[in-house]
This record gives structure tokens, C-alpha cells and sequence, in this order.
């Protein structure tokens, strides 16, 4: 492709596909290699470029030159070129890996460098070479189709306006145009993995299939395509899907089977809300099959199979005590985590069907309940009498009862009466004392949902 061609290409993707006019907005990324140097340059050409960013990590014994032949852009695109320099003295890698650590450090840098020059768009040189690598190394890793989709060509703040352009064409870009670049000598390395795949495996499959790289990323555009479908199809279903208890975060198979909704795609639209990876991911989908109380524990997570589907629970911690008084039976209120709603109507012998939402329901003779009422948590020597039970429980055997967690006794709902007796445990049932029968006129609908802060 010509140098003209090029550089219209580029303009077109920058306009048409981000919607980013040419007000001398984006900085550039250059490392001073043949791809960054053509970047800078056509960007430089369509009206973009308003400054120049370089890191020196000093790994290499051409890194100064480099450097130089940046800070030379300066003079070049009159736009300001930064440079920071980075060593493992002064900024010690950690338990990461080299290339993780520069990584890091790298857009930490560049970020810094937009915020000072009030600049919108860090642009990167990442061309189509290295998407096909990265989707590669993705099904090596297991990634699940998400992280296979392929690298994003518009992520708002950073974007890569050549992920469609060739490495072949830019660096055809640089030697058409007279431009200076350096050879990055750890490109040639084969101890590097995407060096593994770039020198050694992609050069099988072009032998093998000449259209191989158009192939593989016109499959991770349909990939991309389906996953945004799914995203936006379930997500148009969470409320009804997933809902918050004192345990944790529960996924319902019941209701996606009822909406027809097949697992196998629910499941990892769910669980990708809590950062797994693809094998993690996999890990946990096992429990699809499995019986009533099997876990795994994965990502820092805990997931448990249950009879409605998989929970995952919540932290064991200890949630602040909550105390709220009612005294009107038509208020809406919060009381800790929990959301309440009470309504107070006749009484015409039987309970109405109760919606299938995310919601509890309780049914109380609203004659023998005595207001104010309050709301709390729990506190050691709570005692209720059941429903369908002559005497009355500890709720703290209730809870042992029940395997709770020490995150669900300490976000249950209690609910005691004007003369302190327990009349109610969220999740449990309500005490006999307060139950509807034939002689009830009126009742108290007690409506109230578990929705914490962070979820």
C-alpha cells in the first residue's frame, strides 16, 4: 500500500469507525520501532498528533539510542515528546513478570502524560500482526470467547487506530517515507512466548493456509459480534436472574430455564461479572452437574451448588448492626442491607400469589401485631416461635440449622413487636403469634429484598 493510501486508511478509521476529528488530540505511544514511528507519522499528517510519550526501561543496550531517535520527533512534529526512564532499582518488579512490570508502568505513564497536556486519545501501534498473535496465545491460555474476540480498536481513552494495517505495511510505511526506526533486538528472542508464536507457529500456518490471519480474525469478529448479543440479551434478564442474600450472590437455573435460557451461555455471562478467567470460569461451570452442596473455590471466590442454582458467597465478615423503628404499617424504608416495604389490607382468607421476583414475601394478622416494630440484626438469646411449632427456638440453632454462613447471621433481618418478641427471620418463616387464620380481618404484607452496597 502507498504511502498515501496509508495514511487516507488511517484517517478514514480515526473519523469514520471513533468519531475523533483532527484538533491535534492524541499522544502517541513510540517506542521508537517501525511501527510506532509510522504511527506518529501518519498521525502527525492527518492533523492528530499533539504529543509524543517514550518509556526507557534500560533492558537493552539500544534503549539510549532509542531514546535519542525519540526525543529527535520533538524537533521533527514541533509537538512535545516525554520521556520517562525506569529501572528494577527504582521501580522494583515484584512477583511480576518483565513484561507485566513495563506494561504497568508504561500506561501508568501515559496516563500521567494526557492528564498534563489535557490531551484526549493515547494512540498505540499494535497493527494486525500482533492481534492475530494475541488471539493465538488466547486459545493456547484457554481463554473463553471473550478474551478471544481479539484485541479493541477503540477503547475510549486508548486507542489503535492500525489494529486493520499490516506489519509488512508499515514498515514498507517507514522506508517509502525515509523515516528513522530502530529494531527492537528482543523481537528476535525466542525465550519470549509471543516471540514463540510470532517466529516459530505463525509461520506454520501460512504455509499451511496463505489466508489464514483473515480467517482467524474474521472469526473473532463473529466472536465479538455474538458476545455483544448475549451481553445485551441477558443483561435485559439479570433482575429476574440474579439476585442478593445474606449468604451471597445467587444465579437462579430455575428461572433461565423457565425463560428458556440455555445455561451453558448464562453461566459465563454471569460469573465473568466477578473478574474469572476462561479456566476459572470452566472451573466453576462444573458445578452445572453436580448435587446440592458441592463448591469450588476459585479467584478468591467461593461457589456452591444449591438446589435453585449457584451462589457465590459472600465474604466471611462481619456486617455493621442495623436497628430501624417502624411505626406507620405503610412504610418503605431501609434497614441495614435490606430494603422493606409494609402494607396493611383486608383479609379475604387466603394469601395472594407472589410475584416471581427477587423480592420475600411475609403475611402477618396485622390485629396481632403490635407496632412500632423494629428492624435489626440479630443479637445472641433471640428466640421465635415458628409457624407449625408449639414452642419457640433459638435463632442461633436456626442458623446452624440452616449451615449459615457468619455473613448471613450477620446480615439476617429480624423483626420484633412493640413487646419485643420476635415475630420474623428473613429467609425463615414468621412466628406463630402473628400468623393469618380464618378469624383474620386484615394483614400486614411485609415485602423485603437483600441488596447491599456492593452488589
Amino acid at each position: 500500500m502507498k504511502v498515501p493510501d496509508l495514511v487516507s486508511r488511517v484517517g478514514q478509521i480515526l473519523l469514520d469507525q471513533f468519531g475523533i476529528r483532527p484538533e491535534g488530540n492524541v499522544l502517541a505511544a513510540v517506542s521508537g520501532g517501525p511501527d510506532s514511528v509510522a504511527l506518529a507519522d501518519i498521525l502527525h499528517k492527518l492533523g492528530y498528533l499533539g504529543g509524543i510519550a517514550h518509556c526507557n526501561f534500560g533492558l537493552r543496550a539500544e534503549a539510549h539510542a532509542e531514546t535519542a531517535q525519540v526525543l529527535s520527533m520533538q524537533e521533527t512534529y514541533s509537538v512535545p515528546v516525554f520521556v520517562q526512564h525506569f529501572s528494577t532499582e527504582t521501580h522494583p518488579p515484584g512477583k511480576h513478570s518483565t513484561q507485566a512490570w513495563a506494561r504497568a508502568l508504561r500506561y501508568a505513564f501515559f496516563s500521567d502524560c494526557l492528564a498534563a497536556q489535557r490531551l484526549q486519545h493515547c494512540a498505540t501501534a499494535h497493527h494486525r500482526d500482533d492481534n492475530v498473535e494475541n488471539i493465538l496465545m488466547g486459545l493456547l491460555r484457554g481463554h473463553d470467547e471473550r478474551g478471544l474476540r481479539g484485541m479493541v480498536a477503540n477503547g475510549g481513552e486508548y486507542i489503535r487506530p492500525l489494529l486493520e494495517i499490516g506489519k509488512q505495511e508499515l514498515l514498507d510505511y517507514c522506508v517509502e517515507s525515509g523515516l528513522s526506526f530502530s529494531i527492537d533486538s528482543s523481537n528476535l528472542e525466542a525465550k519470549y512466548l509471543r516471540n514463540q508464536f510470532r517466529l516459530q507457529l505463525v509461520p506454520v500456518l501460512k504455509a499451511l493456509n496463505p489466508d489464514f490471519e483473515e480467517r482467524l480474525l474474521e472469526a473473532a469478529k463473529d466472536n465479538e459480534i455474538r458476545t455483544a448479543w448475549m451481553d445485551r440479551h441477558f443483561e435485559g434478564y439479570r433482575s429476574r436472574l440474579i439476585s442478593a442474600n445474606p449468604e451471597g450472590i445467587q444465579l437462579s437455573f430455575t428461572v433461565a430455564e423457565e425463560l428458556e435460557l440455555p445455561l451453558p451461555l448464562v453461566l459465563p455471562w454471569w460469573l465473568r461479572t466477578f473478574g474469572l478467567s476462561g479456566q476459572q470460569i470452566r472451573t466453576v461451570m462444573h458445578l452445572q452437574d453436580a448435587q446440592a452442596g458441592k463448591e469450588v473455590s476459585v479467584g478468591g471466590k467461593r461457589f456452591v451448588r444449591n438446589h435453585s442454582g449457584i451462589q457465590c458467597m459472600a465474604a466471611e465478615r462481619a456486617s455493621e448492626p442495623f436497628e430501624v423503628l417502624i411505626s406507620d404499617p405503610g412504610a418503605d424504608l431501609r434497614a441495614g442491607p435490606w430494603e422493606i416495604e409494609f402494607r396493611k389490607t383486608a383479609f379475604e382468607g387466603s394469601l395472594p400469589e407472589d410475584p416471581k421476583d427477587w423480592w420475600e414475601y411475609y403475611y402477618m394478622d396485622a390485629g396481632r401485631l403490635t407496632f412500632p416494630l423494629l428492624a435489626r440484626s440479630w443479637k445472641l438469646g433471640d428466640r421465635i416461635q415458628p409457624y407449625g411449632m408449639q414452642g419457640s427456638k433459638k435463632l442461633s440453632d436456626i442458623f446452624v440449622d440452616r449451615h449459615a454462613s457468619e455473613s448471613g447471621k450477620a446480615n439476617a433481618l429480624v423483626l420484633v413487636d412493640a413487646r419485643g418478641e420476635v415475630v420474623l427471620l428473613s429467609g425463615f418463616r414468621i412466628s406463630a403469634k402473628v400468623a393469618l387464620d380464618a378469624g383474620s380481618k386484615e394483614m400486614v404484607r411485609m415485602r423485603c429484598r437483600f441488596t447491599p452496597a456492593n452488589v
